[in-house]
Formats: C-alpha cells, structure tokens, sequence
C-alpha cells in the first residue's frame, strides 16, 4: 500500500501486487510531501494550499503499480547515463525527473504540439543546440545527445534567471515567458515559494521528484539486471552489426544463435530510437546505447575500446542565430530594491542596477558599497557624477556568453552592444578583430566567443 504522508496524516492509495516480467512489485515507501524542500541546490518553501495539487499529481502518478513499477525500472536503467551527463555539464542532476515529466522516459514520444523525445524538444530548438534532426536522425530520441542538450537550455537559463528552479521552468515557458511570468506574479525570484497559484509545471515537478526519488533510494526494491553501455562509434555500421558484433561470444554456437541474435538487436533498437536511416552518418559521432547485463560490461569494453573514439566529439560547434534574438537583451529580472530613479536587477545574469532619468554616481556606489573605481571597470566605460538612463552592472562581465553573433546595425557601438548583452568589451574587440581603434561596419557579425 502506498502512503502519502501530508500534515502529520496519512492518506493512502491501494496497491495491488502484480508481476512485472519476472520481478514482483513490492510494497512501495511512504512519500511525504514536506513543508520545506531542498532540490536542485535550492531551498523550496512549500505551503499548505499546494500539498493538494502536488498529492494529486503523485496519486495519478501512482495509482497503476504496474505501470508505476515500469516507470521505476526506466528510471533504474537510465538515470546513470543521465547523471554523468549532466554532472559534465555542471548542471544538478536531479533536473533528470524533468525527463520522467516531459515524456515518462519513452524516447518515441511526441506531444501535440510535435515536441519529440525524451526531452520533448521541438525541431528549431533542438537544432539550435546542436541536435541533428532530419530523415536519417533524430537526436531529441538519443538520451545521451537529448540529455547533453537539455542541461545546456536549463544551464543557460540559470545563467539569466540566476535560479535553477526558474531556469526549468523556462523549458517550458521559454526564457522570456518565464521572465514575465515571475514579473506579473510580482515573484522575488531570489526565492521559490509554492502554492495553489504557482505554474503547474513547478508543482508537477516536485511531485515527479517526490514520487520517484523516494523509490529510487529504496535499496529494497529490486533493480531490473540491466546497464545501458555508451559506445561513441560505429560510424556507417547499422545497428544489426553492431549487434552481431557484441553478440556474446558464449552464445555463439547455440542452435539458437539467429533467434537470439535477433532478440538482442531488437533490444539495442528499442534504446536506439534516434537512428532512422539504415547505417550511422559519418558527419559526427553519434552515440549508441547497448543495454547489457552488468557482468557484460568489462567483456564489451574490451572489444569495443579499439573501435569506439574516445574523445566523444559530438559535432562540430555550430553557430546559431535568431533575428529575435536582439528584442529580448538586455535580459532583465527585477529584484526587490528600489530608490528614486533606479532599481536593482539582475541583467543578463549578473547583478545591476536598472536607471530611470538620472542618479548620483555616489548614490549607487554607497549603496552597493561598491568605489565608483570599480563601477567603471564592471562598465567599461569612465562614468561621470550623474548615470544616465540604461544598465549599470554591479560586477564584471563575462568573456563570453551562451550566444552566437550579434548584427551590427547603424548607429550602434561596441560599447552598447556590450552593455546590452552583458559581455566584456576587451573581448568582443579580440573576438571581432577590432583592436587598434576599427570600427565593425552594418551588417557585419559580431561574435561573442572565440572561434574555433
């Protein structure tokens, strides 16, 4: 029997006890919905209006112990393929329960509004970070490519939304959907406090979270005997000769040697929905998954590591640019403090001050304890007793940033560009060879990262 703990009380779900191949389905732990909640490095206050809603979605989530258990077992199987690429990135690995969201870890699934995957990306976003998606392939049903592509999109966003729980909730609403979501909920977005009026999608994410990762720590629930195996090769090969390639040599003579053959090539597709083209494409490496058993593992790194390429090269860097792009940046989120004239933002990820009209230079600087020495150099720029209206940053500016180009437009200047879009300015003139005093011309790309 199930048990969803709220308030000191227990509310129960039934759970009957089935069979699930050869695994029973066992008695599943207590889930607690806490008042307060640690997750994604990020401290969640959870009210008592939105333990409802949360317990909804953990009771529909689990009311079916077959299908729940079956859900249990994708997670088992690839969570750790999940967790290393996302650890990688430097990104919190709990965000895989957004996968367990967006598609229940089913890597054919497609929504109605033909987002596709296990991480349901729709096609233009998905090529904007460097997934192939055409007749051939579809990397959005590659966990590890889709997986590597979702932790940079919420990367990014954290990067402007300065919180990992907004930035998830940007893979819904987009960047700018979620900006002005926090702005017309007045949201202090330095804090996450859920209730009955917070984004579903939020809620819908600590419920995933709290049905599953309970589950998954439970060391009495059996585990299904399978490992998923990366292999970073087998360029122009199909995936039946990669099969009867790492088909277990021991098997080999068995009178039953096809029929098993063709049961483990039909496993390796069944985790390999991204290859639609008969042979693997040669413009990159791709990622194959085999899902061993774990005592396989040492026998097929063996035989594959003189054919895999070790340095997991996944394309080349490809630059993308959207015209659109230049109406959302400066990229600003509100903060709580304010004066006559100013407030404090965080613009395009680090913390400034927003100016309306004219403030004193020595004003903000006292503030913000901050020498009117170092404003000038977070700017840029050597500032006069009075700022005028625009962006003043509070802190330096990066070297680089998750953008491609900008394109200059007449009347513009490095120094704008820079500000709006919160880059040095030292290194847009080394990116865009205009040191020595030139000047980029219309038209002209404007980078925002060293070229490879």
């Amino acid at each position: 029997m199930l048990k969803i703990r709220k308030k000191g009380m227990l509310r129960k779900v039934s759970l009957l006890i089935f069979t699930f191949s050869l695994l029973s389905i066992p008695v599943f732990s207590q889930i607690y919905i806490p008042d307060q909640l640690n997750l994604l490095g990020t401290n969640i206050q959870i009210e008592e209006s939105a333990k409802p809603l949360i317990e909804s979605k953990i009771h529909n989530l689990t009311i079916n112990p077959t299908r729940f258990y079956d859900l249990l077992t994708r997670c088992y199987m690839y969570f750790p393929a999940m967790e290393r690429e996302l650890d990688n990135l430097g990104v919190p690995n709990d965000l895989k329960y957004l996968a367990v969201q967006e598609s229940t870890l089913d890597g054919n699934a497609v929504s109605r509004s033909n987002a596709v995957g296990y991480w349901q990306f729709k096609a233009p976003t998905a090529e904007e970070f460097n997934l192939r998606v055409d007749y051939l392939v579809d990397e959005r049903k590659n966990i590890i490519s889709s997986t590597r592509a979702a932790g940079s999109y919420i990367k990014k966003s954290q990067k402007y939304l300065g919180n990992w729980i907004y930035a998830l909730l940007s893979f819904h609403s987009g960047l700018t959907g979620t900006k002005n979501y926090l702005a017309e909920n007045k949201i202090n977005p330095t804090r996450v406090v859920l209730n009955k009026n917070s984004h579903f999608y939020l809620l819908h994410f600590v419920a995933n979270y709290l049905a599953f990762s309970s589950q998954i720590n439970d060391t009495h629930i059996s585990r299904p005997p399978l490992y998923l195996l990366e292999y970073v090769g087998g360029t122009n090969n199909t995936l039946m000769e990669i099969a009867n390639f790492t088909f277990s040599d021991a098997y080999r003579n068995s009178p039953n040697f096809k029929v098993e053959l063709q049961h483990w090539f039909a496993s390796i597709q069944s985790v390999n929905p991204w290859l639609i083209g008969a042979r693997i494409p040669d413009d990159k490496y791709y990622s194959v998954i085999l899902p061993i058993h774990p005592t396989r593992k040492n026998e097929l790194v063996g035989k594959l590591s003189q054919y895999a390429y070790q340095g997991k090269v996944r394309g080349k860097k490809t630059y993308f640019y959207r015209d659109s792009i230049k109406h959302e940046y400066p990229f600003i989120v509100p903060l709580e403090k304010s004066g006559k004239g100013y407030r404090e933002v965080r613009a395009n990820g680090l913390k400034a001050i927003k100016v309306d009209g004219k403030v004193k230079l020595k004003q903000i600087a006292n503030n913000w304890g901050v020498s009117k020495k170092d404003l000038a150099e977070f700017n840029d720029t050597h500032l006069k007793k009075s700022l005028k209206s625009g962006i003043y940053y509070l802190e330096h500016k990066p070297d680089s940033l998750p953008l491609s180009y900008h394109i200059f437009e007449n009347g513009e200047t490095l120094w704008g560009i820079s500000q709006k879009y919160g880059i040095s300015l030292k290194a847009l003139n080394q990116y865009n060879g205009l040191t020595g005093g030139l000047k980029p011309e219309e038209g002209e790309k404007i980078w925002f990262n060293p070229l490879d």
